[in-house]
C-alpha cells in the first residue's frame, strides 16, 4: 500500500470531533519526536557558537538570569532517568 498525504487527511477527515484532540496529540508527537540529524545538531552548535562568540557577554547574561531563577523558585528539577528529559515530581 502506498501511503499519501491525501490518503493521511483522508483518515483525519474522518476522525470523530471527540477523537480530534487525541489524533492532534499524536501527530504532534510524530513531528516533534522526529530526531534532528547529525548535521542538524552539528548546524545548531556551531549557530550557537557563532551567537556567543559575536557577543560573548550574552551567555553571561542568560547564565545570571538562570541563577536568578533559580535563587528565586522558578525552577524546576530535571529527571533524566527515562529516554526523555522530562520536569522532576
Amino acid at each position: 500500500m502506498s501511503v499519501t498525504r491525501e490518503s493521511v487527511l483522508d483518515l483525519v477527515r474522518a476522525i470523530p470531533d471527540d477523537k480530534l484532540e487525541s489524533a492532534y496529540d499524536f501527530l504532534a508527537y510524530l513531528y516533534y519526536a522526529n530526531p534532528a540529524s547529525e548535521e542538524d545538531l552539528k548546524a545548531e552548535d556551531e549557530k550557537w557558537d557563532r551567537l556567543f562568540a559575536s557577543n560573548p557577554e550574552a551567555l553571561e547574561r542568560l547564565a545570571r538570569e538562570a541563577h536568578e531563577d533559580y535563587l528565586a523558585g522558578r525552577t524546576t528539577g530535571i529527571d533524566d532517568s527515562g529516554d526523555e528529559l522530562k520536569p522532576a515530581p
